[in-house]
């Protein structure tokens, strides 16, 4: 049983990790709040979903979704937005990447306002955090976040997000840390799109809601 284990838990791992035949990098742009709210809602406030997964003894990793309105550039898409946060995390402890599963499909738009279309925003103005993605490559399903520079205890990254037509789904994320290269956190992605349309019934929502 244990050696099933070992096996199955290595698939999972290989099926997580960024693969670099293949990898594209993703176009990154800075953007301020809450004038990001206006590129999803006319009325530039939004209601979220966060689900916030605890981490390195004191961390957590924030998982952040809400749906474009109706009148909006992104009406009808959904947003993924992700944070760490080590304010309390164990000492020396630090992170210098996130992988996601995000599926086939993500969005594009204008996120801010040069009217050229942008696949990954970073909010380094008016909101939390002081650490951003210097780099987001996607190889095949999954997309890759890198950090400038290590986030160590003590610090938190901004909210960094993109778009896809998707609807939330319970998902593992991997984080890259000093102290676990492969762990495994309870976050938010999206769900194909092909199973959503299908008659699947849509994945349940975090209940955490909150405006901003």
């Amino acid at each position: 049983m244990k050696r099933n284990l070992a096996a199955a838990l290595g698939l999972l791992a290989a099926s997580l990790a960024p693969a670099t035949a293949g990898a594209q990098p993703m176009s990154i742009v800075s953007v301020g709040a809450p004038a990001i709210n206006c590129v999803f809602s006319a009325s530039c406030s939004v209601t979220v979903n966060d689900v916030a997964t605890p981490m390195l003894r004191g961390g957590f990793l924030q998982s952040r979704t809400f749906q474009g309105e109706p009148g909006s550039r992104a009406a009808g898409k959904w947003v993924y937005e992700y944070r760490i946060n080590l304010t309390r995390a164990t000492p020396a402890a630090n992170v210098t990447a996130v992988t996601v599963d995000f599926g086939p499909a993500v969005g594009s738009l204008d996120f801010d306002g040069d009217s050229m279309p942008d696949e990954v925003f970073v909010v380094t103005s008016g909101a939390l955090g002081a650490v951003g993605p210097s780099s987001v490559v996607r190889a095949g399903r999954m997309i890759t976040f890198r950090f400038a520079r290590p986030v160590n205890s003590g610090a938190s990254t901004f909210f960094f997000g993109v778009l896809s037509a998707g609807e939330p789904r319970p998902h593992r994320l991997r984080v890259t840390s000093n102290m676990n290269p492969n762990l495994f956190l309870e976050g938010r992605a999206p769900r194909p799109v092909r199973a959503a349309a299908s008659g699947e019934p849509p994945a349940a929502r975090p209940a955490d809601r909150a405006h901003r």
